[in-house]
Formats: structure tokens, C-alpha cells, sequence
């Protein structure tokens, strides 16, 4: 009986931001999102040059051994 109430408890912690007024959300500030957008853009970009420049890597050391 004991996990019961305190499952019950968890759900009940967990769905109380949801059955709470809207008002009471915290809105962000645009640019504050802007920045995160153009800051998760660049980490992408810069995963994507490293990607290629790995995959690059790999192809030449491969072709250097199977060749030599």
C-alpha cells in the first residue's frame, strides 16, 4: 500500500504544472530564444564539419593502408 501512495503522490506532483493556471507560466524574452536558436545552429554546424572531416580522415587512412 505504501508505492501506491506514493505513485499516486509522483503523478500528482508531476500533472500539478499542468492543471495550473496559464498565467502563471513564465514567459521568455524573444531574443533570449533567438540566441539559443542561432547557438544550437552553429553547434550543429560545427558537428557537421567535424563529421566530414572524421569521415575524411578515415577514407585516407583506409585507402593508405589498402594501398600500401
Amino acid at each position: 500500500m505504501k508505492n501506491l501512495f506514493k505513485k499516486r503522490k509522483r503523478q500528482k506532483n508531476f500533472l500539478k504544472p499542468l492543471i495550473t493556471n496559464d498565467k502563471q507560466f513564465k514567459s521568455s524574452d524573444v531574443n533570449i530564444l533567438l540566441n539559443r536558436v542561432k547557438y544550437n545552429e552553429k553547434l550543429e554546424l560545427r558537428k557537421k564539419i567535424y563529421f566530414v572531416i572524421t569521415c575524411l580522415v578515415g577514407v585516407l587512412v583506409f585507402a593508405y593502408i589498402s594501398f600500401e
